[in-house]
C-alpha cells in the first residue's frame, strides 16, 4: 500500500512523473497481479497486489523504485507519504461459476468440474 498526500501542484506533478516508469515497470514485474488506485481530494492510495512479499520488496529494491525514493526526499514531492507490505492471514478458495452448467470449479482449474468448458480467469498467474 502507498499513500501521499500532496498540498502543491508542483508536488503532485513531480510525483506523478515519476509513477508513470514505475507503473509501467511494475505492470511487467515478476510477482505482479494488480493494483488498485484511488483518490480524494489531495489524498491518493494504490493498493499492489503481488504473488509473494519478495516479490515486492524485490520491486522495491530495484534502482528506478530506489531513485523515485530519493527524489521523493530531496524533491518534498510530498506532504505526507506512507508505503507498508501486508501478508494474508487466511483465504478462502476463489469459485468460478460456470455459465453453462449448475458446477461450481475452484479458480485454479482451468476446467469447469460439470461440463469440462474452459474457464477464463483473469487473476491466474502468468
Amino acid at each position: 500500500m502507498l499513500q501521499a498526500t500532496f498540498t502543491t501542484q508542483e508536488g503532485s506533478e513531480g510525483f506523478w512523473g515519476a509513477q508513470g516508469q514505475l507503473m509501467e515497470l511494475l505492470n511487467t514485474a515478476p510477482g505482479f497481479m494488480r493494483s488498485y488506485g484511488f483518490g480524494g481530494g489531495p489524498n491518493n492510495t494504490l493498493l499492489v497486489f503481488w504473488r509473494a512479499p519478495d516479490d515486492a520488496k524485490a520491486f522495491a529494491a530495484r534502482s528506478e523504485h530506489r531513485k523515485a525514493v530519493r527524489d521523493l526526499y530531496e524533491q518534498r514531492w510530498q506532504y505526507s507519504h506512507f508505503a507498508g507490505i501486508w501478508e494474508k492471514a487466511s483465504s478462502n478458495d476463489r469459485a468460478i461459476f460456470c455459465p453453462g452448467c449448475p458446477a461450481v470449479t475452484s479458480a485454479s482449474e482451468h476446467h469447469c468440474k460439470g461440463c469440462g468448458a474452459d474457464l477464463s480467469n483473469t487473476y491466474r498467474a502468468r
